[in-house]
């Protein structure tokens, strides 16, 4: 049966050798295509805002109360002065700048009023242990990057240097909200409040999954993740395809010679190219956007903030 199955499928080649290729690329390339879907964080295409916009616990990294805290606070906030924050935390940028990824997300969010470029974004990167505060470029006269950094260094440092994001992000979110009331010259919310410990209720809260663009390619570089997607798929395939049939070439010179002799890989070794069985050369061988709560009013950043 072995040398059944070995000798058909070097027939197949022999016959069908882009109907061959196909085939087996699929059996590889189609799996790898679809493992990266999982992989989007890094590779340009951005999650949307989640439904609370205000917090998008997509690392689920929160405790609940946090997260209905923020999403209350920056509510009263935005009413207020019309600033807009937004707390996002991700499990991985996969490789990617996080200043860079900031600043893209930020943009594609389009945190504060447009006319006013009036947002700041919390993003916490969980599996690099990093947080960066994006500033739009309305603020970064009030909110400077030295500032940025200030409030970084004294809320959220110690916190996520020990694993406690949710105390870090919390009253992160707390000296931000007071400074951009401080800035506007508004009555501060009575209800901002600094956290005293790292956990005050459930941490599984957030949704599990981020919702990303039903068209990739509208997000940011977006048409660069399709491609690099079907080029992985492509080249593994193709590479699966090479060494399934050399392999095969080999076990059928060695089980089936003549049959072997007459096929094109061997003419194709004979005269210096590459095949299942080796290199040779004459007689010799060689090895060889949200969907509900609140939208972003198309505010820009330039890259302005803090990453600690």
């Amino acid at each position: 049966m072995f040398r059944r199955m070995t000798l058909w499928l070097f027939g197949f080649n022999e016959k069908h050798p882009f109907g061959s290729f196909l085939l087996l690329a699929l059996l590889a390339g189609v799996p790898v295509f679809c493992s990266l879907e999982d992989s989007r964080w890094g590779f340009g295409v951005y999650p949307e805002p989640s439904a609370a916009f205000y917090v998008s616990d997509y690392g689920r990294m929160l405790a609940r109360d946090t997260e209905q805290y923020i999403a209350e606070a920056a509510g009263k906030l935005e009413d207020a002065t019309t600033v807009q924050i937004a707390v996002v935390t991700v499990p991985t940028l996969n490789g990617d700048i996080l200043e860079s990824y900031a600043t893209r997300l930020f943009n594609y969010w389009g945190l504060g009023q447009k006319d006013r470029n009036n947002g700041l974004m919390l993003l916490f990167v969980q599996d690099i242990r990093k947080v960066r505060l994006e500033v739009g470029a309305g603020l970064e006269e009030s909110i400077t990057d030295a500032e940025a950094g200030r409030i970084l260094d004294e809320y959220a440092v110690e916190p996520k240097s020990k694993g406690e994001w949710n105390l870090a992000a919390a009253n992160s979110f707390t000296a931000l909200a007071r400074k951009a009331y401080a800035i506007s010259g508004k009555a501060e919310d009575p209800a901002l409040r600094f956290f005293d410990r790292e956990s005050t209720g459930s941490t599984d809260g957030g949704p599990a999954d981020a919702p990303f663009a039903d068209r990739p390619e509208e997000s940011p570089n977006g048409d660069l993740f399709l491609f690099l997607r079907l080029l992985s798929g492509a080249v593994t395939g193709f590479f699966f395809w090479v060494i399934v049939i050399a392999i095969n070439a080999t076990i059928v010179e060695k089980i089936e010679p003549s049959v072997y002799r007459r096929s094109s890989w061997a003419k194709l070794c004979s005269s210096g190219g590459g095949s299942g069985s080796g290199w040779r050369s004459g007689s010799g061988r060689r090895s060889g956007h949200s969907s509900g709560g609140r939208s972003g009013g198309g505010g820009r950043s330039r890259g302005g903030g803090a990453s600690r």
